[in-house]
């Protein structure tokens, strides 16, 4: 079996947005804009970003609780596969351009009508169906709505905000119950046993089985959201941002409690924050986005230790030190983040970059490996 438990291969959402409340124009917003990753068994992975990068959209698109616009998302990836499906979509991207390039051009165009325009579609049809139908199996994107359920059972999440994700309306017991009671998978009195150990696995007692959500603090909420998202012994958990809405003392104790779990529950998490210090406590590896893209992945020793990217070397310079004697030296970037409806051309960080060339403002740079393990999307990394 691969060590690599779910693959995103180009996952892009993008989200039409008013020009202005008084327009009748319609804007596309980039907030996915074709993201590759690998998430390995039994490991957590980091991904950070400033507010608005993309990280939530990111999270939400792989349970599909958005609606990717393109992409693939595989779990339990087989290489065969993901290589035929890969290879399909690359021919109808190419297909695709084509058909853009001509259209473009209104006399190619008008030559495109007349030779075959509607054969061109139909070759990207049936190109997108024979690799959907290929990846159906493992691509949560293209699984059926009976396959997308029985996956749903591996990929569950733990939401940001502890008083918006819970029903107001259920006891405890029912919020946790809720999946297994779905599933099948445990009933009656067993099912009654089974809450109450998830309950003591999170650190509460029996007796708030009985209780309402809005009868227990924003540390205690997250922790039946944690319980619910266990219910189903899932192999992947989504933490949106889990402690961010909590008090420091308390955010520490959710943090032990996830690295706890994980062992107990041979569990992958992917780890989504903005805090630096969190991520750096918890995760195996980190992932860095701006603007909708991923800049830099590491080891997360590594990238603290010795970011590769502009962007990650500038947030590190950011977060503040405990120690009075510590000399820091912020890196301040220039401008404003670019908007999403209109990022700039090539590179994305170009206009606050401090090491841009001609050619990060015309093409964009590819995520690729770099030296010790890193892998950024630079045309001019720092030091070589």
């Amino acid at each position: 079996m691969s060590d690599v438990l779910m693959r995103v291969q180009g996952l892009k959402k993008y989200f039409p947005v008013k020009a202005s409340p008084f327009s009748a124009k319609n804007l596309t917003l980039k907030a996915v804009d074709g993201v590759n990753l690998d998430v390995r068994r039994g490991e957590t992975l980091g991904l950070v970003g400033e507010s608005g990068c993309g990280k939530t959209t990111v999270g939400r698109c792989l349970l599909r609780l958005y609606e990717p616009d393109a992409g693939r998302v595989f779990i339990d990836p087989i290489d065969e596969v993901v290589a035929e499906v890969s290879e399909l979509d690359e021919q109808r991207t190419n297909l695709e351009a084509e058909l853009a390039e001509a259209t473009m051009g209104l006399s190619n165009f008008r030559a495109l009508t007349n030779s075959g325009v509607l054969s061109l579609k139909r070759k990207i049809s049936d190109l997108k169906h024979k690799a959907d139908a290929r990846a159906s199996g493992s691509d949560i994107l293209s699984m059926n709505t009976h396959t997308l359920k029985e996956c749903r059972r591996r990929v569950q999440m733990v939401f940001q905000d502890p008083w918006a994700s819970l029903n107001p309306q259920m006891v405890v017991k029912d919020i946790i119950a809720e999946g297994p009671r779905e599933y099948g998978t445990h009933r009656g009195a067993d099912l009654d046993k089974w809450v109450r150990e998830l309950l003591d696995k999170v650190g509460l007692p029996s007796l708030a089985a009985n209780r309402y959500p809005h009868e227990f603090s924003g540390g205690q909420r997250q922790r039946i959201g944690i319980a619910r998202a266990l219910s189903l012994t899932p192999s992947l958990i989504v933490c949106d941002e889990p402690v961010s809405a909590l008090d420091v003392s308390i955010q520490a104790q959710i943090l032990n409690l996830l690295i706890s779990l994980q062992d107990d529950f041979d569990l992958t998490f992917i780890f989504i924050a903005h805090d630096l210090s969190i991520v750096q406590y918890i995760s195996d590896r980190v992932a860095v986005m701006y603007l909708g893209k991923i800049v830099e992945l590491s080891g997360g020793e590594d990238l603290y230790a010795t970011p590769r990217h502009p962007y990650t070397i500038s947030l590190l310079s950011a977060v503040p030190v405990a120690d009075p004697d510590h000399v820091s030296h912020q890196i301040i970037l220039e401008g404003d983040v670019p908007s999403p409806v209109n990022p700039p051309s090539g590179c994305t960080f170009n206009p606050r970059c401090l090491y841009r060339t001609d050619v990060c403002t015309r093409v964009s740079p590819i995520l690729e490996k770099d030296r010790n393990g890193h892998v950024i999307a630079c045309h001019n990394p720092p030091n070589g």
